[in-house]
């Protein structure tokens, strides 16, 4: 798979972003997570969570990169070897956080982390373990329906499908119709705009052109992200009891939605530095999974004997090294070992059938 540098950067500022988010808006105008508070950096990263939405636009534009030339089993040792050794290991970890320093805010049950190993907790109705895991399994149902048409020989549809799954997201954000929550469950049409937008622009990518339904794909997709964070910023707007300007976020999308445009036709590259851009990307996915809980904790349990700003500082530095590390040993050694392990029993598999 041909990798594209820029993106381990987008990876790397859309994680931090909303690090940036949690540690010094959402924690703090929770309350009952940590009364650490930073207003003066909170009103500005508070438009952080966007780079949950900057997530989904990439998984959608490199899923469909991953699923080129490749076998459906490759496709799922691939994501599955992606997204669960350093799932595990920062389910461990935060529990182990938790269990030990958690005090009276936090809580978690043996039966609760058994069950969030396997990241589909949602569908047994148990609580995450820690806030930002709820992505991983909006991620797990999106690799589901790409593996439903490479698996019935679709994927040549694809642009056919996503023009209509804009279509049902539009009615969907809009309220204008309620669907089954089967549907709901399986399309997620609150985020699938940006699911969306990300594999038009692969797929534009990959062939070097837009056509018209490119275009009209992406703008519908567009009014559909706007309707949800309009929704969404609503509810945050009641729950925390403040303001966001919407034309912040509105512009913010249309960049998303230009820089991805850019990435596609190919006018917007990156040829220095490769190594250190891979990197980024790399501790990214760990960053994500650890640092929320974990950050909290940290805070809590020191804020009071070391100054506010030296702790976020040293708090995020801390993520940032221990993620690395995660990206090393786990993703880099035991994730390619798990990875060749898996393939070389479904070639087994395979080669006993056929004989």
């Amino acid at each position: 798979m041909n990798r594209l540098i820029l993106l381990d950067l987008l990876r790397f500022f859309a994680a931090f972003a909303v690090v940036l988010y949690h540690y010094t808006f959402d924690g703090y105008m929770s309350s009952v997570v940590t009364m650490l508070n930073f207003q003066e950096l909170g009103s500005i990263f508070q438009y952080g969570n966007l780079g949950v939405e900057l997530f989904f636009m990439i998984s959608g534009f490199v899923i469909l990169l991953s699923t080129e030339n490749k076998t459906i089993s490759y496709f799922v040792i691939s994501r599955i070897t992606r997204l669960y050794p350093a799932f595990w290991v920062a389910v461990t970890l935060t529990t182990l956080i938790i269990t030990f320093y958690g005090g009276e805010v936090f809580d978690v049950t043996s039966y609760q982390y058994l069950i969030n190993l396997t990241m589909i907790n949602e569908v047994f109705h148990v609580r995450n373990i820690d806030g930002v895991y709820w992505t991983l399994f909006v991620e797990i149902r999106f690799y589901f329906l790409i593996f439903l048409l490479m698996l019935f020989r679709q994927m040549k549809f694809l642009k056919f499908y996503l023009l209509i799954w804009s279509l049902i997201s539009i009615l969907y954000n809009s309220n204008f119709i309620i669907f089954p929550n089967l549907i709901n469950f399986f399309l997620f049409q609150n985020v699938a705009p940006f699911f969306i937008a990300g594999s038009i622009f692969y797929l534009t990518y990959r062939n070097n052109k837009f056509i018209c339904l490119d275009y009209l794909t992406l703008l519908l997709s567009f009014i559909s992200a706007i309707m949800f964070l309009n929704q969404q910023t609503l509810h945050i707007e009641k729950a925390f009891n403040i303001q966001y300007n919407m034309l912040i976020i509105i512009s913010i999308v249309i960049f998303f939605y230009f820089l991805f445009y850019f990435i596609s036709k190919k006018i917007v590259t990156i040829k220095r530095d490769k190594k250190v851009y891979m990197i980024m990307g790399g501790v990214t996915y760990p960053l994500y999974l650890i640092h929320t809980y974990i950050g909290y904790i940290i805070f809590n349990n020191m804020s009071s004997f070391i100054n506010k700003y030296i702790l976020l500082f040293g708090t995020i530095l801390l993520m940032l090294l221990v993620s690395y590390s995660i990206h090393i040993l786990i993703e880099k050694k035991l994730g390619k070992y798990m990875k060749k392990k898996m393939l070389q029993l479904v070639d087994k598999i395979t080669f006993r059938i056929k004989k």
